[in-house]
């Protein structure tokens, strides 16, 4: 919602994104119904919440869906203010959810920091998946062949001019791709380096080294002679 309100992403993955919102939303309210007492599993909860909780999250889901009428439909005005009113919903779901479950845990406050921060870390996804498309999606209608993301091999120190990428299957060799640098996108190898393995990239969005869900392989040839970036 910061990142919409600011400009800072495509109309396109923000559409996107209040879909996927929506679904959790309607999950959430489903698990809420799903549970009937102030046991589960043999685990007590605090008593008399579960009401008030459907209640919210039922709040939650209406205010979801209306922001996502207005984003589909392009009123960002009204986009934004509903997406507040949401937010502003998910986080009293959020907290009374954690107040609901919090007795057989540590503390209340250490079950709302969990869920905040699991929350948080499923945004940071979002916003790493979409800070990578500003760099290495072509518009639409690219044919191959066509420019593409202009790529900084750090043991150089020069930036080369690619290729329009072309999507790949995770198998075989690829070269790390990172975020960052003076052109957006950079790599420790390139042209003339023994370890560069001809523009066939995986796409470390988190810069963790590890291949993690949702990650892209594509390939993406680095051309003629590098540049000074500068």
């Amino acid at each position: 919602l910061i990142a919409d309100a600011r400009g800072m992403v495509k109309a396109g993955f923000v559409k996107l994104s209040a879909g996927i919102i929506v679904i959790a939303a309607a999950l959430a309210l489903l698990s809420a119904f799903s549970v009937s007492s102030d046991d589960l599993a043999g685990y007590r909860l605090a008593d008399g919440l579960s009401g008030a909780l459907r209640v919210c999250f039922a709040v939650f889901l209406a205010l979801t869906l209306l922001y996502t009428v207005f984003v589909w439909r392009e009123e960002r005005e009204r986009s934004l203010a509903f997406g507040l009113l949401a937010a502003m919903a998910g986080f009293a779901a959020v907290g009374l959810l954690a107040y609901q479950v919090s007795p057989p845990a540590w503390s209340f406050a250490g079950v709302l920091l969990s869920l905040l921060v699991g929350a948080l870390a499923g945004a940071l996804i979002l916003a790493n998946t979409a800070h990578a498309q500003e760099f290495i999606t072509p518009p639409d209608g690219t044919p191959p062949g066509a420019a593409g993301p202009t790529v900084y091999v750090t043991g150089q120190g020069l930036a080369y001019d690619s290729i329009a990428l072309t999507p790949l299957p995770p198998t075989g060799p690829f070269q790390r791709l990172l975020l960052g640098g003076p052109t957006g996108l950079m790599t420790e190898f390139g042209p003339g380096d023994q370890e560069y393995v001809g523009g066939r990239w995986w796409l470390d969005l988190n810069g963790n080294n590890m291949v993690d869900m949702g990650e892209p392989f594509f390939s993406c040839p680095l051309l003629g002679l590098g540049y000074d970036p500068s």
